[in-house]
């Protein structure tokens, strides 16, 4: 019972500290004690709309997928299209694939 007790402890803290902050270029993701990623919003090439089940810092399954360089990370922030619109006015480069349509930057 311990062990149960304390996983749900511990995953409900995951739950209410995963966070994602725009400090400056950087987009700062957190999810708990265990995981701390800094991405350069210059670095990101492409936002897209997913329902992707990997195991990422997000608390949802409605994601967004952000792909930066050779990889990408999942996240479910709860104000997706502010979200997005936060990154764009930083990086306007950056190509949004929603569920309904492709909006690709004029380069």
């Amino acid at each position: 019972m311990i062990i149960i007790l304390a996983l749900a402890v511990f995953l409900i803290h995951l739950f209410l500290s995963t966070d994602y902050t725009i400090s400056g270029n950087d987009l700062i993701i957190k999810c708990g004690f265990l995981y701390k990623s800094i991405i350069k919003i210059d670095k990101i090439m492409k936002l897209k709309e997913t329902n992707n089940i990997l195991s990422s810092p997000a608390t949802s399954l409605d994601r967004i997928a952000i792909y930066y360089g050779n990889t990408f990370i999942l996240v479910s922030p709860k104000d997706k299209i502010g979200f997005i619109d936060n990154l764009v006015k930083l990086n306007p480069r950056i190509e949004i694939t929603l569920k309904d349509k492709t909006i690709k930057p004029d380069r």
